[in-house]
């Protein structure tokens, strides 16, 4: 008993945050009941808009982009295992465009080596031009989103927005992990609106995204997020409350997808930092 920390607990108490005492809770539950998501590589789709740690309800409520939305269970409820149960061989026709830094080739302990499962490959998190508070912006993702489609116009692509996930840089603008921001004493109520207005600051780049794309287009997320429901703030591996793994799922219908033309380069060599990588990944809330 004397190795707890009564004074954290105490302080976390008070402030009605019980995350660190019912996460192990609910996982040990989890553990004993079966989970089975719907798998994006068995759906059918020409482009795929990945947003991260985007739930259903608060999607339904902000989304202004035209298409058939219903819902869905992800097959995870974190990045690292939706990764490790989505892609586990290679894809030959597939391009991944990813914020996240978990799909890395920078020789770190990445989830995902996109070189073993994609033809082709963007990582604008190692660009230093489109970041606010380390993350990087929707602007960049579709920079390189639009690149992707002109060097493999013949092929699927999923691009993976970093956006609602926090730090939150929409019009309420606050700076660290979900869960640091709430232990730092940021009210929930202060925390829901930061995370719609990143939803909706990535929304609307998204829908500019989409007026350049042709075929099927997807809109979904990765997992969901808790903000406070059942006690709980942020998402952990094997969490699988309803709030992590609702996720929308909006279908936009256009002209038939255009298949013409081959690769023309693969992604251009970027510099990176380690360092820079690992705040990155700490700063999303990451700890591994």
């Amino acid at each position: 008993m004397s190795d707890l920390n009564w004074s954290e607990i105490i302080s976390n108490v008070r402030k009605r945050n019980f995350s660190p005492f019912l996460q192990p809770i609910y996982k040990a539950a989890f553990r004993i009941l079966p989970h089975k998501g719907n798998n994006v590589l068995e759906e059918d789709w020409d482009y795929l808009i990945v947003l991260d740690a985007c739930r259903y309800d608060i999607f339904e409520q902000v989304n202004t982009i035209e298409g058939s939305l219903e819902k869905k269970t992800s097959v995870a409820s974190t990045t690292p295992e939706w990764l490790e149960k989505t892609f586990s061989g290679f894809y030959e026709d597939l391009v991944y465009v990813s914020a996240n830094p978990h799909v890395s080739d920078t020789g770190m302990d990445s989830t995902l080596n996109p070189n073993e499962h994609f033809s082709d490959y963007y990582l604008p998190f190692l660009r230093e031009d489109c970041k606010e508070f380390g993350v990087v912006v929707p602007e960049g993702v579709s920079e390189d989103a639009r690149k992707a489609i002109s060097n493999n116009p013949d092929k699927k692509a999923v691009f993976h927005y970093m956006q609602p996930h926090a730090p939150y840089i929409g019009d309420k603008k606050l700076d660290g992990s979900l869960y640091e921001l709430y232990s730092d004493g940021v009210s929930r109520e202060e925390l829901r609106k930061a995370y719609r207005d990143n939803l909706e600051r990535v929304l609307d780049e998204v829908e500019d995204l989409i007026e350049d794309l042709e075929g099927k287009i997807v809109v979904t997320a990765d997992h969901g997020e808790m903000l406070g429901e059942k006690g709980v703030y942020a998402h952990g591996r094997g969490l699988y409350l309803k709030e992590l793994v609702e996720v929308p799922w909006l279908v936009i219908e256009k002209d038939e997808k255009r298949e013409s033309g081959t690769s023309t380069s693969l992604k251009e060599d970027q510099d990176y930092n380690e360092e820079d990588i690992k705040d990155q990944l700490a700063n999303l809330g990451y700890g591994e």
